[in-house]
């Protein structure tokens, strides 16, 4: 069966880096054993598919957090009317489409002014549909890339402390095997892999941050307004069909 893509890239990837650095270490203390062996073996228990779901999990479960504090969705904040950055004419003509695609209608400034709750219910509503309607990777691969970013980058942040202590862990265990084979062949294994396991550690300390997770989250935003604006254009009144069909 041919491995998800998403699956691999946003949930698994994560945690098989956050115990890279205990691989290394492991690595560094044994050069010589057959790795190969390992990987039938832990494809066997099922440790891929759990590494998947622990990714997944934490990174779901922080996702609020971090919406909250961007201010909303980045999804949600492109169709408001006091933040979006696109220009009144695009948002204009989105909301219109939207509302018939999604059949909801958009609120006006008065409206999202006066409850902006109840009118983030609405844009989340319009951009559900987008999700739908978009979920043919071929057709908008663009936004599929963005998601995919997006999910890895989430996960990656949910898994920080976790990520930090096995960074810490596999540079310290990587960096005994310098100490223990400073005189034979295998020093060049160690050096090597205590320096990446503390490049690791690095990444984990400085770089992964809501800021860092932002960046594909507000792309996946844009280009799934794109795809939007794209369907505007090219199905102008199919949209609105269908759902007049639905309601009979």
């Amino acid at each position: 069966m041919k491995p998800d893509v998403y699956v691999w890239k946003a949930r698994r990837c994560p945690v098989l880096l956050a115990v890279l650095p205990v691989a290394l270490a492991v690595l560094a203390a044994f050069p010589g054993a057959d790795w190969k062996l390992m990987l039938p073996a832990c494809t066997f228990c099922g440790l891929f598919m759990l590494v998947g779901q622990v990714g997944r999990d934490r990174g779901s479960n922080l996702q609020s957090r971090l919406f909250a504090s961007w201010g909303g969705k980045p999804t949600t904040v492109m169709l408001r009317h006091r933040e979006s950055p696109l220009d009144a004419t695009t948002l204009a003509s989105l909301h219109k489409w939207l509302s018939g695609a999604a059949g909801v209608p958009a609120p006006s400034k008065r409206k999202e002014s006066a409850s902006a709750e109840d009118a983030d219910k609405v844009y989340d509503a319009f951009v559900r549909h987008l999700r739908d309607a978009t979920r043919d990777k071929q057709q908008y691969p663009l936004v599929f890339e963005e998601n995919v970013s997006y999910g890895f980058r989430r996960n990656v942040w949910g898994l920080k402390p976790y990520g930090l202590v096995l960074a810490a862990l596999g540079t310290a265990g990587a960096a005994v095997s310098i100490f223990r084979f400073h005189h034979g062949p295998q020093l060049g294994m160690a050096i090597t892999c205590t320096a990446i396991s503390a490049v690791l550690f690095l990444f984990w300390l400085c770089w992964v941050n809501p800021s860092w997770v932002r960046v594909p989250a507000k792309a996946y935003a844009e280009r799934l307004m794109e795809a939007a604006q794209r369907m505007a254009r090219s199905k102008p009144n199919d949209s609105t069909k269908q759902v007049g069909a639905a309601r009979q």
